[in-house]
């Protein structure tokens, strides 16, 4: 990670003097190359460890659930068969 992040910083920095850029906006562009792969990279970590956590993954199961149940009621006219497979779908 910090050889990417070096990696953009001197991008920045040869960029910013190739076009002529203001060195306070170069320095502007700099940290925004430091910063902007290691808030990425915790972005990514944390919505890794919401969607692996074993507290969220179900809740969010159930209010899908909960929210389809309300919008969609079993049809009254299927077979008892398939009326008891889709009570099977339901939350507990």
């Amino acid at each position: 990670m910090c050889c990417l992040v070096a990696l953009f910083a001197a991008g920045a920095i040869v960029t910013g003097i190739a076009t002529g850029h203001d060195p306070r906006a170069i320095g502007i562009e700099v940290l925004g190359a430091i910063a902007s792969p290691q808030l990425a990279y915790v972005a990514a970590s944390l919505t890794v460890y919401l969607i692996l956590s074993s507290r969220l993954l179900p809740t969010v199961q159930a209010a899908i659930s909960q929210e389809l149940g309300a919008a969609f009621e079993i049809p009254r006219g299927l077979p008892p068969d398939m009326a008891a497979l889709v009570r099977k779908l339901q939350p507990v």
